[in-house]
């Protein structure tokens, strides 16, 4: 049997499994990457995705100044801006989220390994491919198998066609694998056997890495008693068990979405979500969740 922890998945078999948790870019989440100690850091590789807002240059810059005061030296940030419009950023300037972040990271110092994925435009993958050249750390090819995203995986010809306009090698990608929300034992179970059925179409191609994530935190805590703890079901971990149990080659590593739910806010500026504290078990068991006072949140710290 596999001995796995939480904070930085581990077997008793071949080399240790990473922890990839996929966060909101919030102040807080930099506070901890920054805080975490050199063990733990060197087993968790974070995806940071950008919240969409009208103000895309400020999100942008208060993205980068976050990163650049909490990202170790050394350390390499896999972002995600997909959310993000695609259009240009400054009046008169070319380039557009990716571009931009890709430069002003650089300016900081902090290494980037950016996010794509099979459906986007051509203007976006030339970016991605500058991004790659200037960092030199590959890149993350996201595929969904989320609920609403049925037999949507990229073919034999599409991946040939994406490692061509990136310029890169099978070695040098990052697979994550998104789920999505687990909200249910059955869809938990649908999504594992797509989760699996997804690594195994893809497992001619060498990838560097390759990663299972989910999230089954709920939307809100509407309904969950205040000021106790109420336990919530890991059924994120408890997919990616399922898919363990299922492959016949290289593991892929654990993700989920810590304390958020997986879909991006729509209206993230002054929307009003309460506060918790949570108590993590491992994988396959439940979160303790104790809800206080509600609070109004106008930004993202």
């Amino acid at each position: 049997m596999s001995e796995i922890s939480i904070g930085w998945c581990r077997v008793r078999w071949g080399k240790p499994l990473a922890y990839v948790p996929i966060l909101k870019g919030k102040a807080g989440e930099f506070s901890a990457l920054e805080h975490v100690t050199p063990a733990v850091r060197s087993r968790i590789r974070p995806v940071m995705e950008l919240v969409p807002d009208p103000d895309v240059r400020n999100v942008l810059e208060t993205f980068c100044d976050r990163a650049m005061d909490a990202v170790p030296k050394g350390a390499v940030l896999t972002v995600d801006c997909g959310a993000l419009p695609t259009a240009r950023v400054l009046e008169g300037d070319a380039g557009g989220p990716m571009a931009r972040l890709s430069e002003s990271l650089g300016l900081r110092g902090v290494a980037m390994c950016p996010v794509i994925r099979h459906t986007d435009s051509r203007d976006v993958l030339v970016e991605a491919s500058q991004a790659i050249a200037q960092h030199q750390r590959g890149v993350c090819l996201r595929v969904s198998v989320a609920a609403e995203r049925p037999n949507c995986l990229p073919g034999r010809g599409q991946i040939r066609g994406l490692l061509k306009v990136l310029n890169l090698d099978p070695e040098e990608v990052d697979l994550l694998i998104d789920a999505g929300p687990v909200d249910s034992s059955i869809v938990r179970d649908q999504l594992a056997d797509r989760a699996l059925a997804a690594l195994t179409a893809l497992s001619p191609w060498r990838w560097r890495r390759e990663c299972v994530a989910a999230g089954a935190f709920p939307v809100n805590l509407t309904g969950f008693p205040r000021g106790r703890a109420t336990p919530v079901a890991r059924r994120d971990a408890q997919l990616w068990r399922r898919v363990l149990n299922g492959c016949h080659g290289k593991l892929p590593d654990f993700g989920d979405y810590g304390v958020t739910h997986p879909r991006i806010p729509t209206n993230p500026v002054g929307r009003r979500i309460p506060t918790c504290a949570t108590r993590p078990q491992m994988p396959g068991r439940s979160t303790s969740i104790r809800e206080s006072a509600p609070a109004t949140m106008i930004s993202s710290p």
